[in-house]
């Protein structure tokens, strides 16, 4: 970082800020205007503003010039032509329109101190209507229909005017008016329409209007709506089409699970993510402020140019650069208030006691003088409180754990520079308390992009950027086994005597709330990350069009944890009231420390070529790129300390040390292309390809190919579609295909797999045998391990409806992945004593649909939007290794993947339920039970092999729906007059949870079977029978659900106010997330549901941003 910042400082002290003149070579004959104008666009740093259907009335150009000045050869080309230009030099701008009367010197009679002048267009047309006010002045007018304007009664001073009009960006100048009338000629631009917004592809860029690709973006704006988290995965839910995003629980840092286009292998489904052009950094240890945009590549054709780690799509983020211009200051702070959205329902003491008792009579059990029950007079000891030291009634939710916690986020950037130097500077910093005061987690970002141009052809750019991070939790176990402890325990236990002596509490191996004192010690984990990069560009000056890049990233992770365990007081107390200390745990102190640390080299170098003729645009790259990455990781502890309050490796007994360490290696190297091609802006065809090498596989099996294409039709250029529906702008149509590679598994499987021998091991014998320790083979080698490969094969329909009034983006796809690593235990009998490897044997097929719509209105000074977008997809496994002799009924061929999201082999097979036995007539009739103590109330199974007794056999597959086929999200808004409110929903379809958990006083059980109550949702209550615990559909519940997402409240003061603290702006935000929920099940949070871990989290948020 201070290498960084040295290096920025040279290049501001010693780069002048005085733009270097503009030379420009030109060589045409009869050629088009546009593409004349296009290759000066490239030789300048101007935008050119024009519209395209206004050249086509252009005269061919014919042009010889060299080191011509930007004004000489404009001149040159646009002699002759039927148009209108001029040079904008302050704002950069080079305007294109018909040639229309000059502007009048005087426009009409005005009274002195007056403001005047006249509104155009790029096209030089006048812009009737628009808007134009002083500030503070607070006085304005409305442009007739030649655009002028006039502002009479105008005191001398200084003063900021603004023009603003629907489909035009705002002009804001700042102006001195005299004695005299002062007269203005004023230039609006159009406002970069959503198709010509730029869009982050694989190693390049395009635009909405010509792509060829299935791709989802989001700006930055979006992005910060959410002021809930500090992790980005968190703030992409809901808003992407294709991205399912499932959070499981909210600890302080947790982010989201991220997948794309949902489940397609048994292996890693994650998708890749690419943080500026280098793939595998870190999506939520990003700052959210430093974010430009978020690309979710998903189809063949976006994602093949990144190989053999792109078959479960790529997430790509751009972050921010600067921008040449005044220095601009951005401060932005947030309060957020946190509080669990539910947590599992409890009953109490008193509910507590009489459900157990209740349990042990349906065993016979209960006999109360032998401690199994609780007789009716210590029932109601529970229920009135009279001796809370024996018979307490204790609200662990509320004894442990804080009712709401704060997050603090700040940051600070600063960005600028001129036409050779432009940089982008930020630090951020971010505290998340958790449930337990023990827990919580702090992070400190920093970031430096500089860009500069070196010579006219040589760019450089250097992105350095630094993620420091610091979690603390509870040293014996850790903070969510603390929470899972809390709910594994019973009302009836308690917490604290009646003396302030804690107790034992069983469950909790220890007592919770002293743990989360941090009475057990302490554990802090930090986590330091570093990435670097550096890019030249060079434009090769003797092939127009052709430049050379190259570019470097070398990135470091490394971390170290420390876990300082001891001993604590605690205590227990007999029927007399006599108090005894309890061995706590653990007995003595220990400490053990943890470091590890990841290094990774990437290095590209390439060719990119770009080129327009006539009406033919052709662009190519080709670029090898090369990571090799390496790990290692090392652990010790120590026990034996003289003091608890001494940490320190050294201070413990080194006779009792112990310590481990592994590591590990893999290297990629690959060749990419990508050829792309565009006719008339009609027709669009694009070829990638990506031959890539991973050293995970054998030699023989190394390389891959993996192939793309793509095409696009704009048939709203067409000329029978083109004049025929006036309100359609664009229509596009698309299709790709392609084969991707997933080389995410367990590396190196064709290699023997050794472990350290279990037993003494071998003794070579003598008086005094002395033993060796052994390597014993552990898995078998597979010589013919490769790639996981996917063919996918998409559809795409883009459309925009009165200048962007309504859009709609719309994909379908179909993937199969094959080849697809799984275990062959299934399939071959493992007797030979050793583990067999997995075989590449599995096919999943993958078909969904995606759909984005948009409508944004502006009406005067008030704007509204909704874009909803919805997500359908699902998967169906057509081949996995299993033994014909499996029955059909337990095969997962023909069945989803979503169990436990993708663990296929692991508790999938399940009893199907048939209810609940009502009458002991029914367990005789029916199929011999699971075991002989069924009774009326347990659940029934079915008899699914008809043999007429319940075994194994008859369980199936159950609970693919635990992952969702259907995500969607509704983000709506509006604005007016600096205020701005935007809402987002977010919901699942189609998914399930399993709603048995094991805990002891959930709310469910009092919706028991019982003679009284035959139609209950809950079976029985048992203390030992095992039927109803076996795993079931009959704990399968519907979990999905709609919900609040965020909402957001802004306001930003006005310019007149802004003035006298010499700001930019100045915007207050107030939010909320996850503030309400539909959904049928109950029990605890939909999105998290069987998690027994930290709640999901709703917020409350107040926070600013300030901008000089």
């Amino acid at each position: 970082m201070r290498l960084n910042f040295f290096l920025m400082v040279v290049f501001c002290l010693h780069v002048s800020a005085k733009v270097v003149s503009q030379k420009i070579t030109l060589s045409f004959k009869k050629a088009a205007l546009e593409n004349v104008l296009t290759d000066i666009k490239k030789q300048s740093t101007y935008h050119f503003f024009y519209n395209a259907q206004l050249l086509r009335d252009a005269i061919p150009v014919d042009i010889q010039i060299k080191d011509a000045t930007l004004q000489q050869a404009l001149e040159r080309c646009m002699e002759g032509q039927p148009f209108s230009w001029y040079i904008d030099a302050a704002n950069k701008l080079v305007v294109i329109g018909k040639k229309t009367p000059a502007l009048p010197a005087v426009l009409a009679p005005v009274e002195l101190s007056a403001v005047y002048g006249i509104v155009r267009d790029e096209k030089g047309q006048p812009v009737p209507g628009a808007t134009v006010s002083l500030k503070p002045f607070n006085k304005g007018a409305v442009t007739n229909e030649k655009g002028e304007f006039t502002i009479n009664g105008v005191s001398p001073g200084n003063y900021i005017l603004t023009v603003s009009f629907v489909g035009y960006e705002k002009i804001e100048k700042h102006i001195k008016v005299d004695e005299r009338a002062l007269q203005l000629a004023l230039l609006m631009k159009p406002a970069v329409m959503e198709l010509d917004a730029s869009v982050v592809i694989g190693y390049g860029t395009t635009t909405k209007r010509y792509k060829t690709e299935a791709i989802a973006t989001i700006n930055a704006k979006e992005i910060t709506e959410d002021h809930s988290s500090i992790a980005v995965s968190d703030m992409l839910a809901g808003r992407l089409p294709g991205l399912f995003a499932m959070k499981t629980g909210g600890a302080p840092g947790a982010g989201s699970d991220l997948f794309v286009r949902g489940l397609s292998t048994f292996n890693n489904s994650s998708p890749l993510i690419v943080i500026d052009g280098i793939p595998d950094r870190s999506l939520d240890d990003l700052n959210y402020n430093d974010i430009q945009a978020v690309s979710v590549l998903k189809d063949a054709s976006a994602i093949s140019v990144y190989g053999a780690r792109a078959a479960n799509g790529v997430i790509l983020v751009t972050t921010k650069k600067g921008s040449a211009g005044k220095t601009s200051i951005t401060f932005g702070a947030n309060m957020i208030n946190q509080r669990p959205t539910q947590y599992y329902k409890q009953v109490n003491a008193y509910q507590y006691a009489q459900l157990y008792n209740e349990s042990l009579q349906n065993e016979d059990l209960y006999q109360p003088t032998l401690g199994m029950g609780f007789t009716p007079e210590i029932v109601q000891k529970f229920k009135d409180g009279s001796d809370p030291d024996h018979y307490p009634n204790t609200d662990w939710m509320k004894e442990v754990l804080a009712t709401s916690i704060w997050q603090n986020n700040y940051n600070l950037s600063a960005s600028g520079g001129n036409e050779n130097i432009r940089f982008y500077l930020s630090g951020g910093y971010a505290k998340n308390n958790g449930l337990i005061p023990v827990e919580n987690y702090n992070r400190y970002n920093l970031r430096s992009n500089i860009e500069a141009n070196i010579t006219h052809n040589l760019k450089v750019t250097m992105n350095i950027s630094g993620s420091f991070s610091k979690r603390n939790a509870e040293a014996v176990y850790g903070s969510e086994y603390v929470i899972n402890n809390i709910y594994s325990t019973p009302p009836i236990r308690v917490n604290q005597f009646s003396n302030g002596t804690y107790a034992s509490v069983p469950e909790q191996r220890g007592n919770s709330y002293l743990q989360s004192r941090g009475n057990s010690g302490y554990w802090t984990t930090n986590n330091n990350i570093v990435n670097t990069g550096l890019t030249l560009q060079y434009d090769l000056p003797w092939i127009k069009g052709l430049s050379l890049k190259g570019n470097g990233a070398y990135d470091k992770t490394y971390s170290f944890g420390k876990r300082f365990a001891v001993p604590y007081d605690m205590f227990s107390i007999d029927d007399a009231g006599t108090y005894a200390k309890v061995p706590a745990y653990p007995t003595e102190p220990f400490l053990k420390e943890y470091f590890g640390q990841t290094q990774r080299l990437t290095l590209e170098g390439g060719l990119q070529y770009d080129a327009a003729f006539n009406k033919h645009t052709l662009s190519g790259t080709l670029l090898y790129t090369q990571t090799n990455a390496t790990t290692d990781n090392f652990n010790t502890q120590r026990s034996g300390f003289v003091s608890s309050s001494l940490s320190e490796l050294s201070l413990g007994d080194p006779t009792r040390a112990t310590n481990a360490g592994s590591g590990s290696q893999n290297a990629r190297r690959g060749l990419v292309g990508r050829v792309a091609y565009n006719y008339a802006q009609r027709y669009l065809f694009q070829f990638n390809f990506r031959y890539d090498g991973s050293d995970i596989f054998p030699p023989d099996h190394r390389y891959g190919f993996f192939p793309s294409l793509s095409a696009g039709w704009v048939l709203s250029e067409e000329p029978f579609m083109k004049d025929k529906i006036s309100s359609l702008d664009f229509l596009k149509i698309r299709a790709s295909w392609g084969q991707l590679g997933n080389d995410r598994v367990d590396p190196y499987q064709f290699l023997t797999t050794y472990a350290l021998g279990a037993s003494p091991g071998y003794s070579l014998g003598g008086p005094v045998p002395q033993y060796y320790q052994t390597l014993t083979p552990k898995v078998l080698p597979n010589p013919a391990f490769t790639w996981e490969r996917a063919v996918i094969a998409n559809a795409g329909l883009e459309a925009h409806i009165k200048n962007d009034l309504f859009t709609i983006e719309a994909d379908y796809f179909y993937k199969r992945t094959k080849d697809i690593l799984a275990p062959p235990s299934q399939q071959v009998p493992s007797v030979i004593g050793i583990d067999l490897p997995d075989v590449n044997n599995g096919i999943v097929d993958t078909k969904g649909l995606e759909i984005a719509l948009g409508h944004t209105n502006h009406l005067g000074k008030f704007t509204y939007y909704i874009s909803p977008n919805i997500s359908f997809s699902k998967n169906k496994i057509v081949n996995y290794p299993e033994s014909q002799s499996i029955p059909t009924w337990q095969r997962l061929s023909g069945k989803s993947i979503g169990f436990f999201y993708n663990t296929v082999g692991s508790k999938y097979l399940g009893y199907q339920s048939d209810g609940l036995y009502q009458s002991k007539d029914e367990v005789t009739k029916g199929p011999t039970p699971l075991y002989p103590t069924v009774a009326p109330g347990d659940i029934r199974y079915k008899d699914v092999d008809g043999d007429g007794k319940l075994t194994a056999n008859d369980r199936v597959p159950v609970g693919a729906g635990f992952f969702p086929e259907i995500q969607y999200g509704i983000r709506c808004g509006l604005s007016y007059h600096g205020i701005e409110l935007n809402v987002l929903f977010q919901g699942a379809g189609n998914v399930q949870g399993y709603a048995y958990n094991g805990l002891p006083a959930t709310v469910d059980q009092l919706d028991r079977w019982t003679p009284q109550h035959t139609n209950a949702a809950y079976p029985r209550l048992w203390y030992n029978y095992q039927n109803n615990t076996e795993y079931s559909d009959y704990w399968i519940r519907s979990t999905a659900y709609l919900r609040m997402k965020n909402m957001e409240l802004a306001y930003s003061l006005p310019a007149s106010v802004l003035r006298h603290i010499s700001a930019r702006s100045l915007r207050f935000t107030l939010s909320a997330n996850n503030l309400f929920t539909f959904t049928k099940f109950k029990l605890f949070d939909p999105e998290s549901a069987g998690q027994v871990r930290d709640p999901l989290m709703k917020s409350y948020s107040g926070g600013l941003t300030l901008q000089f």
